[in-house]
């Protein structure tokens, strides 16, 4: 009977190491072995967890939520590979980058992609190419080389104005440049722009240095020149319905001259004109007085040739001096024609009479006389 017994147990041994009594009466998942070799026992195993008996039938997992980097890109799974939708998606490989976003030089200027190549206005952008380097070329103003707003700073990365090395100017504008309730926006030179005043929800922060100061809220417009101008600043327009009163800063809490200011044109509009304006960005105040309702305005900056800057009489596009200035000889041995006030006004004796302007001057009939010839 023992011997009997002895051989049945060895038989048992047999067949359990042949995985017959597992089969028959267990399954992997509950057999302290690893059957399917991937380092995982029984309930650990990812296909016992979801209910299945063999260890190999493991269910598929999503490449983006594998913790493997599937496609070589050194970023794994949604959401830090660009590559998955979601942590369902089953591909990780990327969409095609574009030029300005593949971490290449596609233009061999020796910069590559957003924001450093100064071609590159944007991640999306698809070309590095500029014009940087190129014979008569024009480059952006932070990828120039040259200090633009004069603050000591050149270029991107350098100048905290410059976005991008693509970016056209290097002015930053703090926005509470002009006081902490006045808002500062962008004004394109020769184009309308149209605002409302703000009401009672801005108190007065600013005040102009001419009229009664304006008492009202204020809103700052922004605007550079590159070449020295003579500018018209108006609210001189029919859908202008609040009474403005307007100034130009370099520095807009600091005050200016008091011919940077305007209070009425007619009725409620404000204008007037400067005849040379430097190289620089100014700030356009459009301050209202007390009123308490928010009303609409346009406002403009017109810009014409500086006083002083040659112009060409045959020419009329290449003459636009401001209003009140002639496009002439400065005096009777200049060469060059420039903008300069009427000569029976200029307070210069052109004819070599000893006698300057009007009345003096027996050949000026009026301040506006172009000539002081008897």
């Amino acid at each position: 009977m023992i011997a009997q017994l002895k051989t049945t147990l060895l038989h048992f041994s047999f067949l359990t190491a042949l995985g017959v009594v597992a089969a028959c009466g267990s399954s992997e998942c509950d057999d302290g072995t690893d059957n399917d070799q991937d380092g995982l026992i029984d309930s650990q195993d990812p296909a016992c967890a979801a209910g299945n008996d063999d260890e190999a039938d493991d269910p598929q997992i999503p490449a983006c939520n594998d913790t493997v980097d599937n496609d070589g890109d050194g970023l794994a799974d949604f959401p830090d590979d660009p590559g998955c939708v979601d942590a369902e998606d089953d591909d990780e490989n990327d969409a095609p980058r574009s030029a300005c976003n593949d971490g290449m030089d596609n233009d061999g200027d020796g910069l590559a992609d957003f924001p450093d190549d100064p071609g590159c206005t944007s991640l999306l952008e698809n070309s590095e190419a500029d014009t940087c380097g190129e014979e008569d070329g024009v480059c952006p103003a932070c990828a120039n080389g040259l200090d633009d707003d004069s603050d000591g700073a050149v270029d991107f990365p350098d100048d905290s104005g410059c976005a991008s090395a693509s970016d056209e100017d290097e002015i930053d504008i703090p926005p509470s440049a002009c006081g902490s309730q006045v808002r500062v926006l962008p004004l394109n030179v020769n184009e309308i722009a149209s605002g409302v005043t703000a009401g009672l929800n801005f108190p007065s922060e600013l005040n102009g240095p001419c009229g009664d100061g304006g008492t009202g809220s204020e809103i700052a417009y922004f605007f550079e020149l590159e070449e020295p101008a003579a500018v018209v600043v108006s609210t001189n327009f029919p859908e202008t319905e609040a009474d403005t009163f307007v100034y130009l800063r370099s520095n807009c809490r600091e005050q200016a001259d008091a011919s940077w200011c305007n209070d009425d044109v007619g009725t409620s509009a404000s204008e007037f004109s400067i005849s040379r304006l430097e190289p620089g960005g100014y700030f356009v105040i459009v301050d209202s007085h007390a009123g308490t309702q928010p009303l609409p305005f346009n406002l403009e900056v017109r810009v014409f040739t500086a006083e002083g800057d040659a112009c060409d009489v045959n020419d009329p596009a290449n003459s636009r001096c401001v209003d009140g200035f002639v496009c002439r000889l400065e005096t009777a041995a200049s060469t060059t024609t420039t903008c300069q006030l009427p000569t029976c006004m200029d307070g210069l004796d052109f004819d070599g009479d000893g006698l300057n302007d009007f009345p003096e001057d027996p050949g000026c009939e009026s301040r506006t006389d172009s000539t002081e010839e008897d």
